[in-house]
């Protein structure tokens, strides 16, 4: 099972749970220990944060403002990709004095920031840190570098269908399972869709049987009818594609 999969099934078991609540608890298995999301209104005035960070820090953040100062975000944002805080150290040395800041407030020095922009160019930052050495870290980054990306993106619809109170049956399927008919409605076939996200083509066509069950369908073409006739097939679902 994929870290986005894991993700997913701890909302599905308790759908009243804090989205951010079910990332740490699916991500302290992979050495993170803390999770953060912080979007950014179209004013760049108003930040939304999720965090497992203390509430002391996220109070610190918003009251001075540090969304217009972080020194990861916009290296995060120019860059269009994940940005490792411990690169951004290296590269900028005024950056050590917010980080000390932060350290104070618990945030270790060891993490990630990855941008994410989706079909209604809404802008927003997942992060993860970890406790751990430099050379512990990039051996977390290395290998699952992809899947915390994926689940930046799972993270960010879930997220932003909670606080906008979107239907419960956009809840019906799972993100994958949105993904995957996404891109049958585009006309993909399983063995495509299998190359655009990395999986097998068994995984993909499994995607498609569960939906199939889940909308009381008997085959595709039905299933992609029904999850669009209820606006669940969604632009946002095609990312991230292959990098």
């Amino acid at each position: 099972m994929s870290i986005s999969d894991l993700f997913e099934t701890e909302l599905i078991v308790d759908p009243a749970r804090k989205v951010i609540d079910a990332a740490q608890s699916v991500l302290l298995d992979y050495g993170i220990a803390y999770v953060s999301y912080l979007s950014i209104s179209d004013n760049g005035l108003t930040p939304d944060i999720a965090t497992s960070y203390s509430d002391e820090w996220v109070e610190h953040y918003a009251k001075n403002d540090y969304h217009l100062v972080d020194p990861v975000l916009p290296q995060a944002w120019d860059g269009h990709r994940p940005t490792n805080w411990l690169d951004v150290l290296e590269q900028d040395r005024a950056a050590s004095d917010f980080f000390d800041e932060a350290r104070e407030f618990g945030v270790h020095r060891s993490g990630m920031t990855i941008p994410i922009r989706d079909s209604e160019n809404r802008r927003a930052y997942f992060s993860i840190s970890g406790d751990m050495s430099a050379v512990d870290w990039a051996l977390i980054i290395k290998t699952y570098s992809l899947e915390f990306k994926n689940l930046a993106f799972v993270f960010h619809t879930y997220y932003t269908r909670a606080k906008t109170n979107a239907d419960p049956i956009q809840y019906l399927l799972s993100f994958r399972e949105q993904q995957v008919l996404s891109w049958a409605a585009a006309g993909k076939t399983a063995w495509e869709t299998s190359r655009i996200l990395n999986l097998s083509q068994r995984t993909i066509e499994s995607y498609i049987r569960n939906s199939m069950i889940k909308l009381d369908v008997a085959n595709k073409t039905p299933a992609v009818a029904v999850a669009a006739n209820f606006d669940l097939l969604e632009k946002g679902c095609f990312l991230p594609a292959q990098t």
